[in-house]
């Protein structure tokens, strides 16, 4: 996103520039790359009940959007390629365009990972993370005893 002459960008700006940049570090110096590979505007929300994702995902299709988890990590990737045939005065002309993106992120142990679920609508993915009650959080207190009394094993 391009910034004003001067003016200060926000967090979720810098996170996702050094994503880029770290992502493909000779991004920059390649057209083709830097349109075929896009970060969507994102942000992160929390209720008393869960934590909310939102990804900005216009033009991606449905079948395009991955969801996935995986040792704590929550992958979301997606893409879409278009097509086009012109007809030129020198003949049939087509073109070819892809674009794609991936975002992963460590789901806390707060989150009942069994239970979270995905929508789109209108090109925005919200995945909500239901957290785990405190109640499901079991504790257990261990007495210390006296070293003779706790029988070897």
């Amino acid at each position: 996103v391009p910034r004003k002459q001067g003016a200060t960008p926000s967090p979720i700006q810098l996170l996702n520039e050094a994503e880029r940049m770290l992502t493909n570090p000779f991004e920059f110096f390649d057209l083709a790359t830097r349109e075929a590979m896009w970060t969507p505007q994102y942000g992160f929300d929390e209720n008393e009940k869960e934590f909310v994702l939102t990804i900005e995902a216009p033009g991606i299709p449905k079948e395009q959007i991955s969801l996935e988890i995986k040792d704590d990590i929550l992958t979301v990737s997606g893409g879409m390629e278009t097509k086009e045939k012109k007809e030129g005065e020198k003949g049939q002309v087509e073109s070819f365009q892809s674009r794609s993106f991936r975002r992963s992120l460590r789901v806390g142990s707060g989150v009942d990972q069994e239970k979270i679920r995905a929508a789109v609508k209108d090109g925005i993915i919200r995945v909500r993370m239901p957290k785990i009650e405190e109640e499901a959080v079991k504790t257990r207190k261990i007495e210390l005893e006296e070293e003779h009394e706790v029988p070897p094993q």
